[in-house]
């Protein structure tokens, strides 16, 4: 199965001189985490912007988020797929780089979607493949690996 099969909505997209406010108003009305940044002139992807990027935006530069563009803030160092990528290739993109959501792109580099871990999931749960779910199975261990807290001694002392 392709990525251009599991993309449900072209997804919207910011401008390096989006203001944060203008971003997380457009993430909150389309219940996103995260926004491609594209070139004005050119439409190419430029980086992303999640949730999390713009909080620790407004709480480093102490400026109400109308004033900060989205620019000063978003991630460049971007990990992307093709519309006709297998979808091993976003689960492996995951899984490599420890993210939950990859940009997805035409052959001119335009922005057509978003795959995101809740898409494979959907997916790899409705397809009843032994192969997706195997697929699956990898990322989410890969993204747990990332994300579980190492226990102190100390902590794990106290709770025996």
């Amino acid at each position: 199965m392709k990525v251009r099969d599991i993309l449900r909505n072209k997804t919207k997209v910011c401008y390096g001189d989006t203001s944060l406010a203008e971003a997380a108003a457009i993430m909150l009305k389309h219940s996103y985490g995260i926004l491609p940044v594209v070139e004005t002139a050119t439409g190419k992807l430029r980086g992303v912007i999640t949730d999390r990027d713009i909080c620790m935006g407004a709480l480093t530069q102490g400026l109400p988020l109308e004033s900060i563009p989205v620019r000063h803030c978003c991630s460049t160092d971007i990990h992307t797929c093709q519309v006709d990528d297998e979808l091993e290739a976003a689960h492996k993109l995951m899984r490599t780089h420890r993210i939950r959501r990859v940009p997805v792109l035409d052959d001119e580099q335009h922005v057509v979607g978003l795959v995101s871990l809740d898409d494979l999931t959907f997916f790899s749960c409705n397809l009843n493949a032994p192969t997706t779910k195997k697929a699956l199975a990898k990322t989410l261990s890969a993204l747990a690996e990332k994300s579980t807290p190492a226990v102190e001694e100390s902590e794990e002392n106290a709770e025996t």
